[in-house]
């Protein structure tokens, strides 16, 4: 091998191990084994938005799981603004058995001010 073909095979394998870092695929094949519809590129998406892709698509099976119809978005920007979403569909679930109406928006806002903030921090 010459030095030009070494070069070639470190930039691909850099390249590879790039595209392996920013496609969360585990995550990916956990949604299809879910029977979730969750477009790989939305995961993409989450990666170059700086969102964890598991701190958001793990809770959105758990929401379907439970029956509940959350946009994945909703869930995004719930992360994003600092929330936890794991707590807020784990609200929505118990609320949900217990027969009591809560909305997505009225369990973010809840989740904030248990952490002590308001809606306009």
């Amino acid at each position: 091998m010459d030095i030009m073909q070494i070069i070639l095979l470190l930039i691909g394998i850099i390249l590879i191990l790039f595209i392996l870092r920013m496609v969360p695929i585990g995550l990916w094949l956990a949604t299809r084994a879910a029977s979730i519809d969750i477009d790989l590129m939305d995961l993409i998406g989450m990666r170059l938005r700086r969102t964890n892709p598991s701190e958001v698509v793990l809770p959105f099976i758990k929401a379907k799981k439970a029956g509940l119809d959350i946009p994945i978005g909703k869930l995004e920007a719930h992360h994003m603004a600092g929330g936890r979403v794991d707590k807020v569909v784990d609200d929505l679930i118990a609320a949900k058995e217990a027969n009591s109406p809560l909305g997505f928006e009225r369990a973010a806002a809840n989740d904030f001010i248990e952490q002590g903030r308001t809606l306009e921090d």
